[in-house]
């Protein structure tokens, strides 16, 4: 959105206030991740000092079922036909199927159980606080509507949000989710957690940042934290984050003198 709207300024020939640009916009968005990055550094060794000093432990699993050898009879030709053989398998360890859980009691209260229900509360929190910083959208309606009132903005703007969200929201789900490092709750907890304070925060102060560059610098800290990071991913991630301004930028140049012509 600011690069589309600094192209834009720029094709209008009109003033840009570059003080206020560096200072309230591009700092935040530069700036946030890197917070986010160093709060999770900091704070998920705490928190799980913390659960090991209250006698609540990880749980490792242990999956049982059938697995697939196959062979072929010695003294067979190379092109001869393989035989299939089902056994018995045990494995442990992070395995796909196997979900990571903690054992123990806080004040009576089963660990786990209180974990999960954390881990929801801190995915409505990055959604409350994403809807706090995505009122530009709003504003951006009303600038090119006039005639629309706040609420049907408000309206417009969610169903479009939706729509968007039931085309592709999957797959940058599964990006932060999977594809940065492996999260168990805790983890999972933690980084959401940091990254709705540090988007409030920056909403307080009339700051945009980005709620997924938050949130994924508070996942690039938790793999760091734990050694788990996918590197490539997130090096994929900052090349984006890198091509999406000048982009936009470009989009909203040439957006701006297509319809000045018409």
């Amino acid at each position: 959105m600011i690069g589309a709207l600094i192209g834009s300024a720029l094709a209008a020939n009109s003033s840009i206030d570059t003080v206020v640009l560096s200072n309230k916009l591009l700092k935040p968005l530069l700036i946030s991740p890197f917070i986010a990055m160093g709060a999770s550094l900091i704070v998920y060794p705490l928190l799980r000092i913390t659960r090991k000093r209250l006698g609540v432990f990880e749980e490792t699993c242990i999956c049982v079922g059938n697995e697939v050898l196959e062979t072929v009879p010695a003294g067979c030709a190379p092109l001869a036909i393989v035989e299939k053989i089902d056994h018995w398998s045990i494995t442990t360890g992070n395995a796909a199927s196997c979900t990571s859980r903690y054992s123990g009691r806080v004040m009576g209260l089963e660990a786990a159980a209180v974990l999960d229900k954390m881990h929801f509360l801190s995915a409505g929190v990055v959604s409350f606080a994403r809807g706090l910083n995505d009122t530009p959208k709003i504003a951006a309606m009303l600038l090119v509507a006039p005639a629309f009132s706040g609420f049907a903005a408000c309206i417009a703007v969610g169903l479009v949000i939706a729509v968007g969200g039931l085309i592709s929201a999957h797959r940058v789900a599964e990006t932060m989710s999977q594809r940065i490092t492996k999260l168990n709750h805790g983890q999972g907890f933690t980084a959401n957690a940091l990254a709705g304070m540090i988007i409030i925060g920056a909403s307080k102060f009339g700051m945009p940042v980005s709620t997924t560059h938050v949130s994924c610098g508070a996942l690039f800290g938790i793999g760091a934290a734990t050694g788990s990071a996918q590197w490539k991913t997130i090096g994929t991630i900052f090349v984006a984050w890198i091509t999406t301004l000048p982009l936009g930028g470009l989009i909203g140049y040439g957006s701006f003198l297509a319809i000045q012509s018409v």
